[in-house]
């Protein structure tokens, strides 16, 4: 499959050979776009767009992610923590896991993954987050264990069957559902480290208390 940014050549090309025959037309066929019926241009343009609204919609999930952890948990302070704690999670992913690992670039299938992504960050986090600010403890440290007690066992199992789950995907023919056993069960084990380690040790460290 061919990455989006292989096809910015063939369509600034033709962008230009566009804007010449526009420049010397009569005033009256002037205004051409390039186009065409060719299969693989018109899965060019679509992959291009699905790469640009992947930067659009992390830009909305985000702040979207931090109102939605506000209202859920009550607290901005573990709102934020969550916020940061998604953001590693899906820079592990997208950066360190399909582009560091796989090499691949930024395609149709990473874009559809992207939005999964996101989706299957808030989830184990937003567990602890709630589990931390809803026990009866009044430390950060007591707080933080009783959330990794009563929703540690929850998320762990959790984590153990999707990825078991999203391995099997590798099983088939298709690079696409080949492509998501990877993103899906790096997603898991990203989510599961992130959330567990990096966010109980931020919870321990500087949670809200009281």
């Amino acid at each position: 499959p061919q990455a989006p940014k292989d096809f910015v050549e063939a369509q600034d090309a033709w962008e230009d050979f566009s804007d010449g025959s526009n420049a010397g037309a009569p005033s009256s066929m002037a205004g051409a776009e390039a186009t065409s019926t060719n299969t693989f241009w018109l899965w060019s343009v679509t992959s291009l767009s699905l790469m640009a609204n992947v930067y659009l919609g992390l830009a909305v999930c985000f702040p979207m992610v931090f109102l939605v952890l506000t209202v859920s948990t009550g607290n901005m302070l573990l709102a934020l923590y969550s916020t940061i704690t998604i953001a590693g999670i899906v820079t592990s992913v997208i950066g360190i896991g399909a582009g560091g690992i796989m090499g691949w670039d930024l395609g149709t299938t990473e874009a559809i993954a992207s939005v999964i992504v996101i989706g299957f960050s808030v989830d184990y986090c937003v567990h602890l987050a709630n589990a931390y600010i809803e026990n009866d403890a009044t430390d950060r440290e007591t707080r933080t264990r009783i959330a990794l007690t009563t929703m540690g066992i929850s998320v762990t199992a959790g984590a153990i069957t999707t990825i078991i789950a999203g391995a099997f995907l590798a099983l088939c023919i298709l690079t696409f559902f080949v492509k998501f056993a990877f993103l899906i069960t790096w997603t898991i084990i990203c989510s599961y480290l992130w959330a567990v380690v990096f966010f109980g040790a931020l919870c321990m460290a500087a949670g809200p208390s009281g």
